[in-house]
């Protein structure tokens, strides 16, 4: 057997499925739905339009049993000073792999129909990290179910261009549905239609960086896809349209985030983003990087909404930006009705919900903390 996926499958054995840590659900007004082509829906909705979506993001999977089996080779470089921090410092088990098992339960629990992955599916972007990340997520139900990017840890040297683990393990999750103009010969951007959605996918990492970019190539590639006839096709037979991307969209400066600029953390071409969701009729950007779950209206493009869902696994001792994912509603039209999020209790070991006020015109430049 391939050691790394034998890894991958004794990691999974380390961290037991917890069915009970889903915590009851959020019944909510969900009823039917399905992503890839479930039950019907109430009147008029689809059958197999997407109801409810999950974003979660920044899960940063550390296989603890596996790491040993990879190539020397891999740790020469800032991957191990990567490794060192992980195993002196923070501790290879801040992001809980028992939690992101107890969300994909929790998910099938709240009748969530599609699963939003914002990137950071690793920690050192080697194999057995990806490997058993892709078994956690697998979790969840079919490919057509899940939408998913990289982050800047899924691409953490220059190598992983040339090694395209993330395409390996989670490509069926990036597929598109429009043909790929990509400039990097990476698969981005794509663009797929799931259940009555529009999912725009980009890849902001830089390999070595924190910090993200779009880049003109790839505003360029997707302009192109979505004013293509499959790209117009693609977006009449659809009612919502959602950018997906794993670096920030706000306003570094606003109020409320972390100072990203500062740290080096911040997405490069931000206003361009807004730009390009007043150019298109974008619903929302979702994104994860900083770990501080937020909501609000794009400064720049206050039509569409920007949400991070924080970290879908970090055992963090502020309980803001403890382990959560952050479920969005859609009515029969495709608009946003109603989000909460399903916030980790490790008293209980179980999920909570938090409901969260949509954003309205007032809430433009103005971070709403979770």
């Amino acid at each position: 057997m391939n050691a790394v996926a034998d890894g991958a499958r004794r990691g999974l054995n380390v961290a037991t499925d917890a069915a009970a840590g889903g915590g009851g659900g959020d019944g909510g007004a969900h009823r039917g739905g399905g992503g890839g082509g479930g039950g019907g829906g109430g009147g008029g909705r689809a059958a197999g339009d997407i109801r409810r979506f999950a974003l979660i993001s920044d899960v940063h999977i550390f296989n603890t049993e596996d790491f040993w089996y990879e190539r020397a080779l891999d740790f020469t470089n800032r991957r191990v000073f990567g490794l060192l921090n992980i195993l002196m410092l923070r501790g290879p088990d801040k992001f809980s792999r028992h939690v992101l098992a107890a969300s994909m339960a929790d998910m099938r629990a709240n009748e969530v129909d599609h699963l939003v992955i914002a990137g950071d599916v690793t920690n050192l972007a080697i194999e057995c990290e990806f490997a058993l990340s892709k078994e956690y997520f697998s979790r969840f139900g079919p490919a057509a179910n899940i939408t998913a990017v990289p982050g800047n840890h899924d691409v953490y040297t220059g190598k992983e261009l040339k090694r395209r683990l993330f395409a390996k393990y989670f490509g069926e999750y990036a597929q598109s549905d429009v043909p790929v103009m990509s400039p990097r010969d990476d698969g981005f951007p794509f663009l797929q239609a799931r259940g009555g959605v529009a999912f725009l996918g980009l890849n902001t990492g830089i390999p070595g960086s924190a910090r993200g970019l779009v880049g003109p190539a790839q505003f360029d590639a997707a302009r192109k896809m979505l004013t293509s006839p499959e790209g117009k096709a693609l977006l009449a037979r659809t009612k919502t349209l959602i950018m997906v991307l794993h670096h920030p969209t706000q306003d570094p400066k606003m109020r409320g985030l972390p100072r990203v600029r500062d740290i080096g953390h911040d997405l490069i071409d931000w206003v361009d983003v807004a730009a390009f969701c007043r150019e298109f009729p974008i619903a929302m950007t979702l994104h994860g990087h900083n770990h501080v779950p937020y909501q609000g209206r794009l400064t720049l493009a206050p039509n569409t909404y920007v949400y991070e869902s924080g970290s879908g696994t970090l055992l963090a001792d502020n309980p803001s930006r403890i382990a959560r994912y952050t479920v969005f509603e859609l009515d029969d039209a495709g608009t946003l009705a109603r989000t909460f999020a399903r916030v980790w209790d490790p008293e209980t070991a179980k999920f909570t919900s938090l409901e969260l006020p949509l954003p309205t015109m007032a809430d433009v430049g103005v971070v709403a903390q979770v």
